[in-house]
């Protein structure tokens, strides 16, 4: 599992449930189940975790626009970035880069 989270710290944009899971020799479904057992949240949850770092950090440069820093993080659509930066962040991007 160590190997999994060290894969996905490095770039969470290049992962997928299904590639991380053939890079660590397990089903994608094993990978998940003991993922969320050792770390105590799911794959998904501590990818978007990772991806938003990297959106924060993004948006706080400010040199790209909201959209583009969703697909720079890894996000595959500027919707499903608002919903997961809004669910977790409280606030949409836009602003939250205002109130910076």
């Amino acid at each position: 599992m160590a190997q999994a989270r060290s894969l996905l710290a490095k770039d969470p944009r290049q992962w997928t449930r299904d590639t991380l899971a053939e890079a660590v020799g397990m089903s994608p479904a094993h990978l998940s189940r003991r993922f969320s057992s050792e770390f105590g949240l799911s794959l998904t949850d501590h990818r978007n975790h990772l991806r938003l770092v990297k959106a924060t950090e993004a948006l706080r440069e400010g040199d790209l626009n909201v959209t583009d820093v969703a697909f720079e993080a890894g996000f595959g659509s500027y919707p499903q970035f608002h919903r997961v930066f809004l669910k977790t962040m409280g606030c949409t991007p836009a602003q939250w880069r205002k109130g910076l």
